[in-house]
């Protein structure tokens, strides 16, 4: 990390912080103790490249996990700011919309987190396996691969960035979703630090989609570093020691593809950019 003086005047820096090591992925649960040391680890990591007087933004997926990655991130990036002999202005942690995981759909409750969903496809599938009578649902098939596929010991993520499912938020509308929070941001929070905790499978996403190839897994704390330039139209992406620059997204340019569908199942939110231009 740069030192604080360095920082270009205007830049909106954003760090994507993968959320800290969880009670399981069954269900939306919190951080376990080892997790929550790594998430106050990062935060007192990233306090070094804190500038005195600074302002800091913690924001987050609205998920238990990402949460409390971010409150314990807050934690000691405060600690940090104490050791150091520095005052900066931190706020936060606050759940954004944008920075949510890939969605997936069912019957039940619609689209939500995959650990949201699990309890229904696990239940939903005991029954299939117990009666043995007729077809399986769609959304249950798709979903049944997803989680084989994680249970196996195999790479969920890797598989559900190269197999089209037709239940699950595709990724590059979760690219377009990340960008547009991150627009949002430098709109509403101009000049501030912005610490974001969220999602392995957005940010690889992200990643993906900037370098032009899979990087791999983000681990636990793990985070991709976004700079957007003054102007809002240039940036780079960092991670795992490459850069890459990139141009921002125009809004005026977002495909809308499904959204313009009669019926669509992935609709965009009343207040994004996507959902403004229909």
């Amino acid at each position: 990390m740069p030192p604080p003086e360095a920082r270009e005047e205007g830049l909106l820096e954003i760090h994507v912080v993968r959320h800290a090591e969880t009670q399981g992925y069954s269900v939306d649960g919190g951080l376990t103790p080892l997790g929550s040391w790594q998430a106050h680890r990062r935060g007192h990591d990233l306090s070094k490249g804190i500038r005195d007087g600074e302002s800091v933004v913690l924001v987050c997926a609205p998920t238990a996990r990402a949460e409390q990655t971010a409150e314990h991130v807050r934690r000691g990036l405060e600690d940090g700011l104490v050791l150091w002999g520095r005052e900066a202005e931190v706020e936060g942690p606050l759940p954004m919309e944008e920075f949510r995981n890939f969605q997936v759909w069912s019957p039940g409750v619609g689209l939500r987190d995959p650990t949201q969903a699990f309890r229904e496809y696990h239940a939903v599938l005991e029954r299939y396996e117990r009666v043995a009578l007729g077809d399986r649902p769609l959304w249950l098939v798709e979903m049944d691969r997803f989680w084989r596929t994680q249970q196996g010991g195999g790479d969920p993520i890797h598989y559900w960035m190269t197999v089209p499912m037709l239940h699950f938020e595709p990724p590059a509308h979760v690219v377009l979703r990340f960008w547009s929070g991150f627009l949002r941001l430098a709109a509403e929070r101009p000049g501030a630090r912005i610490v974001c905790a969220t999602h392995s499978g957005p940010m690889r996403a992200l990643a993906t989609w900037a370098f032009g190839y899979d990087p791999g897994e983000p681990y636990n704390t793990e985070e991709v570093r976004v700079r957007v330039h003054p102007s809002l139209k240039e940036g780079t992406v960092t991670f795992r020691n490459r850069t890459q620059e990139v141009h921002v997204p125009p809004a005026p340019e977002w495909p809308t593809w499904w959204q313009d569908r009669p019926g669509a199942a992935f609709a965009a939110e009343p207040t994004s950019p996507i959902a403004e231009r229909r």
